[in-house]
């Protein structure tokens, strides 16, 4: 029998590593000012720039951004920046919807606390994404793999680092355990010369 390869063209890629968790890191989390968001689902810190006051963690996160970037993509002549950065707090019960990451392109999530069973994160294929079968005519499969499935849940840790891009839709499990869960979110935007066009273009 012949031997056969299957390409896989156009993947959306999710970056995952580990950076691990400083003290002065929780403290911080544990002592900033939130409020609740208007779903009632997770508390979010007041302050939307939180990676300016943990200079370190912004600096190993940016390390690990611009080797996805230019290690990985093969990125160059651009400088990926952060366009905000917020800390999320999880409730017991706590969860959040399907929704993607607006105005960026890279987002990514940094896991502080997370107790056992305070759920993972799931990326969702969503209704524009390409699939190898119309929705009309889905054959069943007897497993899933990363053609097939329309969603894949990350177990996350503390220390794991998830960056992924921003239009890649994605929701967070319920919190299960009784204790709440802390995780850093974040945007990406770049700037730079943009040779992928046929005129060059400026990113600023």
């Amino acid at each position: 029998m012949p031997e056969y390869k299957v390409h896989q063209l156009w993947p959306k890629p999710i970056f995952d590593t580990e950076i691990p968790v400083k003290q002065q890191w929780l403290d911080f989390a544990y002592n900033s000012e939130y409020e609740r968001v208007f779903i009632d689902n997770a508390d979010y810190t007041k302050e939307k720039y939180v990676l300016n006051k943990l200079p370190d963690l912004k600096q190993l996160i940016l390390e690990q951004v611009n080797i996805f970037t230019t290690d990985y993509l093969k990125v160059i002549d651009v400088e990926f920046y952060f366009l905000n950065s917020w800390i999320v707090k999880h409730h017991p019960k706590d969860w959040a919807q399907d929704h993607m990451h607006e105005n960026s392109l890279l987002s990514g999530v940094y896991y502080l606390d997370t107790p056992k069973d305070a759920g993972g994160i799931v990326f969702v294929k969503g209704y524009n994404e390409q699939e190898i079968f119309p929705m009309a005519i889905t054959p069943k499969v007897s497993e899933y793999n990363y053609v097939t499935s329309r969603q894949m849940t990350f177990q996350v840790n503390p220390g794991k680092l998830v960056i992924f891009p921003s239009n890649l839709m994605h929701r967070v499990e319920e919190n299960k355990s009784d204790k709440n869960r802390y995780s850093l979110a974040f945007n990406l935007y770049c700037r730079g010369n943009d040779d992928s066009f046929r005129q060059k273009t400026v990113i600023r």
